[in-house]
This record gives structure tokens, C-alpha cells and sequence, in this order.
């Protein structure tokens, strides 16, 4: 480790003569130590320190005569002052060389002794371990931080807004208060209707079942104005005919809106009537809607315990109108211009299948009305209303 040292500090010492002088001076080398009150010679052939330099004798500086002599100059010798004599320079003091606190220790081949080189990098260390270096800190300057904020905004965060409860006004509690109202109250009507139909849906299956059982123990086949089951809206909507036939009677005074099945004759030689007492039938041997004479259709006034499509026939008036559908979507109007009740005996058939008056054509309505005939299983009367393509 010693020898490391002495070889980096020989290394750099070399470079610079004048330093490797005065490190000689303390670290002694193989040629011994020196003694004191001795001097070296210099390399650069300046005097050595035992011989100063003698100081150059001053010049003589001439006498400027006065301009009275001038005119008569006279020749003055030159006076050459003696040479001073050469200052006896006191004995350079003695330098002390630093003795070792610890034996020394020769490093072999590089000649010089390590303790004193040791005994230097000890202090350097404990000077260093004494006062640590730190960095100076430096005061900002008030004025220069104040311009640095002004120039260079700090960057903020949004901070989101807390709006406030809102404060309900009288007007929007009410309007608040009557949705409410009004959505519980659809709510509730909805339910209604939704049981009522689901408990009527019950009692048309159980009647239908019953009578459909009755009918298949006694092989009896649901007659005319038997099956009192309601007819729905999307039924009649969903009812399809060939394109000239008619599809749906519309009659808006007596709230109507059925289907209008193909009718013939039963094997009395009477029309026939549908079996449900909610749908109407148009007697196929009649005129077709559209077409010159008389479209004849029939329908039950009642059932055997409900009323059925025709119930109120008798109130349609002179003036009052109707429509009727084809299968095509075409839909032609009618205006009523004859009502009548005549009895069953008295019923015309080939009046029925004619327009009534001058029309050239027209919807003529018949159903039953009057007293119920057990024999017969019908009324002894008829209603039948005439009317006329508007």
C-alpha cells in the first residue's frame, strides 16, 4: 500500500521541480537528510542562496545648471560614487524536519520513508471527517420569486362545484305530486283490467267446456246463437276473406265492430244466423259489396244469457250511417233510410234482397226481436233497417 502511494506521489512531483524541492525539504531522501543552515545550488544559474546577487550601483544623475551659468558654461567633472558595500545577510534559520509519530517504514526501491506520507493523509482524512463539505445554500431573492409566480402561473386543480339542494317550488311539488298520481292511478287500472279480463277469460273457457261437453255426451252440435264467447279486436282484425267478400261491419251509434261471416240456408229453408251472438253474417246469395243491389246481413239480438250484436238495431234512424269492409281494404259507406219491425210470417224475401225506394244499391240489417217461440227456438218478429250507398 505504501509503496502505491510513493509511486503516485513520486509520479506527480516529478512534473513540477520547485514542488519536489520543498517536499524534499520535509520527506528526506536516500542521500540523508539535510543539515541545517545548508543551501542548494539552482539549476536555472541564478546565484546560490550562500552568495547573494550584489545590487546594481546606482547611476549618477547630471546637474542641470542655472540659465544665469549657462551663458558661460564651465566643464564639471563627472563624480562616480563608490560602490556600496553588499549587505551581510543574517543565517537562513534552520528548518525543522517533522519528526514521525510512528516507527517509520522503508518501502523497498522507492526512497522514501511512508510515515510522514501516512502521517498527511491522516489529517487530510480528519480534517475532512471535521468539517464535511456542503454545498452553499442559497437565499431566493423576494423579488425575483415574485416575478417567477406573476410570469408562471402554478397550475391549479379544478375543484368540482356542490351545487346547493335544490329548492322545490309550490309549482313543481304539484306537477311532482300529480305524475305520481297519475302513473299509480294507470298502474292500478291497468291491474283492473288485466284481472277483470283474466277472470272473464276463466268464465268463457269454463262455459265453452261445459257446453262442449254436454255437446259431445249427447251429440248435440252448438246450434245458432249458442256460443256467447266475446269476439276480441284482434280477432276481428285479424279475420281475412277473399277480396270482393265482405269483412267487417262498422257501426258507430251502436258501438259495432264485427267480423261478417258467409251465411247460406239451413235445411228449414230459413237463412242462416251465426253461431256466435257477436259476429254478423252476410247471406251469400245476396249482392256482394260494391256491386248493384242489395247486401243482406244478419246478426243475434241476444244470446241465451247475454245480448248479442244486433241488441239495438231498432234505434237506428233515417240518416244515421254505417260502412262496410271488403277483403281488398276498400270501404264503402251506407245511409239508413228505412226501419221496420214486421212479423215473422210477414217477412218479404224478395223485398229483403232489394234496394229500398230508388236505390241502386244499398245494405239492408235483419235479427229477431219480439216474444221468444220454445217450438220454434226463435222470435216471432223481425227487425230489418235499409239503407244506401252514400
Amino acid at each position: 500500500m505504501c509503496s502505491i502511494r510513493h509511486c503516485i506521489l513520486r509520479s506527480y512531483l516529478s512534473q513540477n521541480k520547485k514542488t519536489k524541492n520543498m517536499i524534499d525539504d520535509v520527506i528526506p531522501t536516500n542521500r540523508g537528510q539535510r543539515q541545517p543552515g545548508e543551501y542548494r545550488g539552482s539549476s536555472s544559474g541564478a546565484y546560490p542562496r550562500s552568495q547573494p546577487r550584489m545590487p546594481v550601483s546606482p547611476v549618477a544623475t547630471p546637474t542641470i545648471m542655472n540659465q544665469s551659468a549657462a551663458a558661460t558654461p564651465v566643464a564639471q567633472p563627472i563624480v562616480i560614487p563608490p560602490a556600496p558595500v553588499a549587505p551581510v545577510l543574517p543565517p537562513a534559520p534552520a528548518i525543522q524536519t517533522p519528526q514521525p509519530s510512528a516507527p517509520a517504514r522503508t518501502v523497498t526501491g522507492s526512497g522514501y520513508v511512508s510515515n510522514e506520507v501516512d502521517d498527511v493523509f491522516a489529517k487530510i482524512a480528519a480534517l475532512e471527517s471535521e468539517n464535511p463539505y456542503s454545498p452553499p445554500m442559497t437565499v431566493p431573492n423576494p423579488e425575483t420569486s415574485a416575478a417567477t409566480l406573476v410570469q408562471t402561473p402554478a397550475l391549479r386543480v379544478p375543484v368540482p362545484r356542490i351545487h346547493p339542494a335544490k329548492r322545490w317550488r309550490l309549482s313543481d311539488r304539484l306537477w311532482y305530486g300529480g305524475s305520481v298520481v297519475l302513473v299509480v292511478g294507470v298502474l292500478a287500472i291497468t291491474g283492473y283490467i288485466s284481472v277483470d279480463t283474466w277472470l272473464t277469460n276463466q268464465q268463457v273457457k269454463q262455459v265453452v267446456a261445459e257446453k262442449q261437453e254436454a255437446a259431445a255426451t249427447s251429440g248435440v252440435v252448438l246450434g245458432e246463437g249458442e256460443d256467447e264467447t266475446p269476439v276480441t279486436p284482434a280477432a276481428v282484425g285479424s279475420y281475412t276473406v277473399a277480396a270482393d267478400l265482405p269483412k267487417r261491419l262498422k257501426i258507430n251509434k251502436l258501438s259495432v265492430n264485427a267480423r261478417v261471416l258467409p251465411m247460406s240456408v239451413n235445411p228449414s229453408g230459413a237463412m242462416q244466423a251465426p253461431v256466435n251472438i257477436y259476429d254478423s253474417g252476410w247471406y251469400s246469395a245476396s249482392a256482394k259489396p260494391g256491386t248493384p243491389g242489395a247486401t243482406v246481413i244478419d246478426a243475434h239480438a241476444s244470446g241465451a244469457t247475454r245480448q248479442g250484436l244486433f241488441a239495438y238495431l231498432d234505434t237506428l234512424i233515417a240518416g244515421d250511417q254505417l260502412s262496410v269492409e271488403r277483403g281488398d281494404g276498400t270501404i264503402f259507406t251506407y245511409r239508413v233510410t228505412h226501419t221496420e219491425v214486421v212479423p215473422l210470417a210477414d217477412v218479404d224475401m224478395k223485398k229483403l234482397l232489394k234496394p229500398y225506394g230508388a236505390a241502386a244499391e244499398g245494405v239492408n240489417l235483419i235479427t229477431c226481436a219480439g216474444t221468444w217461440l220454445p217450438d220454434q227456438k226463435t222470435y216471432d218478429h223481425r227487425v230489418i233497417v235499409y239503407t244506401e250507398r252514400v
